[in-house]
């Protein structure tokens, strides 16, 4: 259970990589690994003394995880803003086209 959390957790890393990079596709596939890797585990009771450990890479995934939530947002917010101005200018053509 520890080396799949582990391997989560370095997962985890990488998706912050992509998006920060904004690979939005390679993001997607990563994700998918990762939340694959995590449903194996995830019906399991940690050993008692892996319980600390376990307990530690599961909050970290989950610090990364409300970062990558606000990175995405963002973008989104990006994407909207970018949409709305390509629409404004297509108004824009079509109404200079219109008075031609």
């Amino acid at each position: 259970m520890l080396q799949t959390l582990e391997q989560a957790l370095t997962l985890t890393h990488q998706l912050t990589e992509l998006a920060a990079e904004q690979k939005w596709l390679e993001f997607e596939q990563l994700q998918q690994q990762r939340s694959e890797l995590i449903a194996r585990i995830a019906d399991q009771a940690p050993p008692p003394e892996d319980a600390g450990r376990v307990r530690e890479l599961i909050h970290q995934i989950q610090q990364i995880d409300q970062q990558l939530i606000a990175q995405a947002q963002a973008r989104r917010q990006q994407v909207v803003e970018e949409k709305k101005k390509l629409n404004q200018g297509g108004k824009a053509a079509k109404a200079y086209r219109a008075f031609k």
